[in-house]
């Protein structure tokens, strides 16, 4: 497959998920906390999410993982959500946090791979992406912390939301002219 393709088939989906994480922010509010506040719990799609996550990571944990331990990639990415569903608690933003990392990878690495002239743009917002991952991976109660305050403080609401969507429409413009 080629790294044109390749680039296509990360940036679009996940620029569209960028777009919805910025949409969802700004129509947070008072009314609709108690709604959306439970959502970094949510074991059912935080398994789901993981599932992708894993999988996602797979071709690039074939290049490093020691010979005998390729065979287990598969499975143990297909068996680990399911054990984490009953052992974890904050599924989704620890899924959402590691999709936010490998998003950020993939971005910053297709962009440079593929000599883009908007590379440095990508870049800088890939290092602010996956710092954020970073961020919501290790501290996962913090993204329902983000939450609340955008509910809370309209000048936040605006700031979480628009920053997703500038970088959900950088993705997408770069995923799909290339540039």
């Amino acid at each position: 497959m080629s790294e044109t393709v390749l680039y296509r088939l990360w940036m679009i989906p996940g620029a569209a998920a960028l777009l919805a994480a910025g949409i969802f922010f700004l129509r947070l509010d008072e009314e609709n906390l108690s709604k959306f506040e439970p959502l970094p719990r949510n074991r059912v799609f935080g398994m789901i999410s993981g599932w992708f996550a894993l999988i996602w990571c797979i071709p690039h944990a074939e290049a490093v993982a020691p010979g005998f331990l390729l065979p287990f990639l598969w499975p143990l990415a297909l068996i680990v959500p399911v054990v984490s569903f009953f052992c974890l608690d904050y599924m989704t933003a620890r899924a959402v946090g590691g999709l936010l990392i490998i998003l950020a990878y993939e971005a910053l690495h297709r962009a440079f791979d593929l000599a883009l002239p908007l590379a440095g743009v990508v870049a800088v917002l890939s290092w602010l992406l996956g710092a954020c991952g970073i961020w919501i991976s290790g501290i996962p109660y913090h993204l329902r912390d983000a939450i609340r305050l955008a509910a809370r403080k309209p000048v936040m609401r605006f700031l979480f939301g628009l920053s997703l969507i500038v970088c959900g429409l950088v993705f997408l413009v770069s995923g799909i002219f290339e540039i």
